[in-house]
């Protein structure tokens, strides 16, 4: 499972961005402002609805788990650490694969400037340092599933864990598959906890939503 992907492209972009450069035949791009501010704030609502759909997704796996405000600050407490450390282990893989072809994409850069073409092997080069990158971040993220499940599964109950395994039952691609209860959680903790790259956010959200609940159910009792 490919998790962490945006934070990985927004990586990649970042070393674009720094030799001067966009990348070709790489799946990463950045669009062009091309139709000025009304275009601008078109990607900016669309952006937003993208995002929504992805936390409407996110939450429909956690939600059923009804967790306490407890067990959400720990779990985001979790996940900060896990994110943090994921994108030094990232930078310094990228590091690692592209900082010998920065100077050279730099150069075809200036090249490409007065109509010349880039060395035949440069994309080459590219393709194989990003599949390298990709191939390292796979495993970064299977030791991060492993860890961040070991270290949710102790703060829920076992009706939680249960709803947990239940719920990663439901998710489309992964129907037809079969694996122990160990590993249906370990799915549920990549899809709802690790796939998503404002999942803190949307955490510290969701207990704010919670405890506006709570208080407006308590005062309800009250009248």
């Amino acid at each position: 499972m490919r998790t962490y992907s945006t934070r990985t492209k927004r990586l990649l972009l970042g070393l674009c961005w720094l030799c001067g450069v966009v990348f070709w035949g790489s799946g990463i791009s950045v669009r062009a402002d091309t139709g000025g501010a009304n275009a601008q704030g078109s990607s900016v609502e669309a952006d937003a609805l993208l995002r929504q759909m992805q936390e409407i997704a996110c939450l429909q796996l956690i939600t059923p788990l009804h967790l306490t405000d407890a067990q959400l600050t720990k779990i985001e407490a979790i996940l900060e650490a896990t994110i943090k450390n994921y994108d030094q282990q990232m930078k310094a893989v990228a590091t690692k694969y592209f900082a010998d072809l920065i100077p050279k994409i730099e150069a075809a850069h200036r090249e490409a400037l007065l109509g010349k073409q880039p060395p035949s092997d440069l994309q080459q080069k590219f393709e194989d340092a990003l599949g390298a990158v990709l191939k390292e971040r796979d495993q970064i993220n299977e030791k991060n599933i492993a860890a961040v499940a070991n270290s949710v599964r102790p703060l829920l109950t076992d009706d939680q864990i249960r709803t947990a395994v239940k719920l990663a039952h439901t998710i489309p691609e992964f129907k037809t598959r079969t694996g122990t209860d160990a590993q249906w959680f370990n799915l549920w903790v990549a899809s709802a906890l690790l796939n998503y790259d404002h999942i803190v956010p949307l955490l510290k959200e969701l207990q704010k939503a919670q405890a506006t609940a709570s208080t407006t159910n308590s005062n309800s009792d009250k009248k």
